[in-house]
């Protein structure tokens, strides 16, 4: 099975079969109803901290928006006007006020009204502003003296734009270039009349047209781990920029430098950026100039002990300005505006950089090639991201490569000199470490001569068992090639299943495809004119909700009034469904949830039931590799909702979580779906549940292991981290810092009094083996190899047993007699 996934999906590009969030908001909707049109289920909408409900009678989609917009009133910080749609390059706005700035104190006209790079609206853009000629009241602005964010003409003296007295390409001189941001904030602060503070500011998104239309570009990894953009083709591109960006935390961008070009419709780092792909790969996107491993060497320690707190993890190389990473298409007319921008930051996280070598056993290259017997070979290595924290990858064994060699073993003295030399034959098995071009090989000193081509065979499986499980399939929001008319469509109101939202515009997508809505509304939320806006609420809405089952496309119609939803199944079949799962929700939870179990105790039920009841769908993940996940043949769409895993019993890891999600939500747990990856490259979804008022991470999927059962149950986030990478899909921004995990105390192996110190475990480890033959314990989650070969020769020297297998991850240590 090949590992891989997107790491970073485009601006529009949607995880399609993770699930959802938890809020301050909830909407009710039953799993009955009749079908009208397109299909619909009967929904009710209320507030979780109050007791406002909608009125239970149908209503239409308008009224639905005015209602929602009504509830989430007070939560929201502005107001949006209609949108601003492809202005030109060069657009000015003029502006009349009523009143004297002097007087209310104004120093600048970015007082009363500021221009934004971003929908957070905390990054301003300087522009030009003037009093019109002749009065008093009246002022213009135009776009910054410099052009905002611009491709520079550095070291492009071929390039077409090219001008030798310009500092970037297609130069269209001062104040007549808003720059290559595609879409730009206009935000009034005051009245325009008086001049007073509006309580909430009004913003107008504005959209510019380039020459060319932006480019659609969505950052996965090779095979092998390396970045990889990739784009569809843009009509009359000619070629493609690959930039690289920069700005300050408080500042805005600077002008784009090109570092790569493509004729094509992808782009990997190349060989030079990666030293060859043999010591290090992404070295473009390294961020750290002091790592975790780093601070394993003493010399280190020593040298940037005044810079370095391992309780803050990485020294970041240049804490002042952040890079990121866009493409633009190119011909002679002109520029289009830049793609989607990834942050280095992001990058990072995900992105392998080089082997670890202080965390592995001592030898001269920092790691022991040799192994005493097949059942001791490691199944993890360490390496180092590309944001200078470490991370234990699964080692791949190319046991068909494997042969026997002839290994020298030498004794020297103090002064380095050999003093004898010994020959022996070792069974050398080469390995690649799984998503990274990083490769090297075992060498097994003991093994048995006539059988090891057999024998080997139990370190593939053994290998294959440890295999992380993972699941999902993506897709994008299109533009719509057809203008249809909006059609209203009518929404009954019931009590029923809780849906959960944080914003208006989420919850409004969320009931309308509960509803199975093919055609959405847009007009009442101009906001949606922001694809990064839509984009955050749409995937909210999808990953909030689990029974939202089966959508196969999302197109975005050419005005931005509308959104059109592509159901995998019709209407009868999708609420047949829906209400299946709801009937089994209720059934499992009568079952396994009792009054007066703990929020502890009700989240551990609902892990095992899951672990218990659900097998993973192996088949299905093959098959949504076939097609790139992107999709998957009709007969594996229901391991992918939590139909698989709750009616039929076998699933992936979207399946899972949406079953977790639903379980905790009726036996009363606040819950999420968190969407990310897993090690660095494998798109995954998961859990986090509120347990005691504080927020537990649970990886079901990955629990449900024979060998680590229950690895990743309530590990606090800086452990968890190193495995598990969320993304920011899951969730609208706003709320990302609302479920996030410092706590311990109830992680899995504590609970069970089975976490030892590393003093400690090795006495523990060796009477759990003398009882049942197998020991599986956890202790530091840092542990490193130095550690645990340290432990297992106690281990060896307290049971006298020569034989033992094991092998560790994230502090969980397996031993077998």
């Amino acid at each position: 099975m090949k590992k891989r996934s997107y790491i970073i999906t485009a601006l529009l590009a949607v995880s399609m079969l993770a699930a959802g969030c938890s809020s301050s908001a909830e909407t009710i909707v039953s799993g009955s109803g009749t079908e009208s049109g397109s299909g619909r289920l009967n929904v009710d909408s209320q507030r979780s901290e109050d007791t406002e409900e909608l009125e239970t009678a149908g209503v239409t989609t308008k009224q639905l928006a005015g209602e929602v917009k009504q509830k989430y009133a007070s939560e929201e910080k502005y107001e949006y006007a209609e949108p601003l749609l492809d202005i030109p390059r060069d657009q000015s706005f003029q502006f009349t006020i009523g009143f004297d700035p002097g007087e209310k104190g104004m120093t600048s006209f970015g007082e009363i009204i500021k221009i934004c790079e971003e929908s957070d609206l905390t990054h301003t853009l300087p522009y030009m502003a003037s009093w019109d000629e002749g009065s008093e009241n009246t002022f213009t602005i135009r776009p910054p003296r410099n052009g905002g964010l611009q491709v520079s003409s550095y070291d492009m003296e071929d390039a077409p734009g090219y001008d030798s007295e310009s500092s970037y390409l297609f130069d269209r001189g001062e104040g007549m270039d808003w720059g290559n941001r595609g879409t730009l904030y206009m935000v009034q602060m005051v009245d325009l009349e008086t001049g007073e503070p509006l309580e909430k500011p009004v913003v107008t998104v504005m959209t510019v047209k380039g020459e060319l239309d932006a480019p659609d570009v969505t950052l996965d990894q090779t095979d092998d781990g390396v970045a990889r953009f990739q784009w569809e083709p843009v009509e009359g591109a000619e070629q493609y920029y690959i930039m690289e960006m920069s700005r300050s935390e408080t500042g805005s961008f600077i002008p784009g430098t090109v570092v790569g070009t493509s004729a094509d419709t992808s782009w990997t780092a190349p060989a030079e950026d990666n030293w060859g792909d043999v010591y290090a790969a992404n070295t473009r996107f390294r961020t750290f100039s002091i790592s975790e491993d780093d601070w394993l060497n003493q010399h280190m320690v020593e040298a940037y002990k005044d810079q370095y707190d391992p309780a803050d993890g990485p020294v970041r190389e240049n804490s002042e300005y952040i890079n990121y990473y866009g493409v633009v298409a190119v011909n002679q007319q002109g520029t289009s505006m830049v793609s989607q921008i990834f942050c280095e930051d992001d990058l990072a996280k995900l992105l392998p950089y080089n082997l670890a070598y202080n965390t592995e056993r001592g030898s001269e290259d920092g790691y022991s090639a040799y192994t005493a017997t097949l059942d001791t070979a490691p199944a993890y290595r360490w390496i180092t991201l590309c944001d200078g924290r470490l991370s234990q990858r699964l080692i791949h064994y190319k046991t068909d490569e494997a042969s026997e060699a002839d290994a020298t073993y030498a004794e020297m003295d103090d002064d380095g000199n050999i003093i004898s030399a010994e020959h022996r034959n070792v069974l050398e098995i080469p390995y690649v470490v799984d998503g990274t071009p990083f490769s090297g090989s075992v060498k097994v000193e003991n093994y048995k001569k006539g059988t090891w081509k057999k024998d080997i065979q139990g370190l593939a499986e053994r290998q294959e068992k440890l295999r992380s499980k993972t699941g999902n399939v993506t897709a994008e929001i299109e533009q719509d090639e057809e203008d249809e008319d909006s059609s209203e469509a009518e929404m009954k109101v019931k009590d029923g299943y809780q849906v959960t939202a944080n914003s208006a515009l989420s919850e409004y997508l969320a009931i309308s495809m509960l509803n199975g809505v093919r055609k959405i509304d847009l007009s009442e939320f101009p906001e949606s004119s922001d694809t990064v806006i839509l984009t955050d609420a749409w995937e909210e809405a999808y990953y909030q909700n689990p029974l939202i089952l089966g959508i196969d496309g999302i197109y975005l119609s050419r005005d931005g009034k509308s959104l059109k939803v592509k159901y995998q199944e019709g209407g009868e079949e999708r609420r047949r469904k829906q209400q299946e799962i709801i009937d089994q929700v209720e059934t499992v939870t009568s079952r396994i949830i009792s009054s007066g179990m703990s929020d502890l105790e009700k989240e551990l039920a609902i892990n095992n039931y899951l672990c218990e009841n659900g097998t993973y769908d192996y088949d299905a993940l093959d098959n949504a590799e076939q097609y790139g996940y992107q999709r998957v043949d009709p007969e594996y769409n229901d391991a992918f909702t939590p139909y698989g895993i709750l009616i039929d019993g076998k699933g992936v890891c979207a399946s899972y979580a949406g079953s977790f999600k639903l379980l905790a939500d009726a036996a009363g747990l606040k819950s999420i779906v968190t969407t990310g990856y897993l090690d660095g490259s494998l798109s995954h979804a998961w859990n986090r549940v509120e347990i005691s008022g504080a927020w537990q991470t649970v990886d079901v999927t990955n629990n449900d292991n024979d060998m680590l059962s229950n690895a990743l149950l309530n590990m606090p986030d800086y452990a968890v981290a190193k495995t598990l990478i969320e993304d920011t899909s899951y969730v609208i921004d706003s709320r990302l810092g609302d479920y996030r995990s410092d706590l311990e105390k109830d992680e899995y192996y504590h609970l069970q009094n089975r976490f030892f110190s590393i003093d400690d475990i090795a006495d523990e480890l060796t009477a759990e083996l003398e009882k049942n033959g197998t020991a599986v314990l956890r202790t530091n989650y840092d542990l490193d190899d130095n550690d645990f070969y340290e432990i297992g020769n106690q281990v060896i020297e307290n049971t006298q047993d020569e034989d033992l297998k094991g092998f560790y991850w994230m502090g969980v240590i397996y031993l077998e007699k």
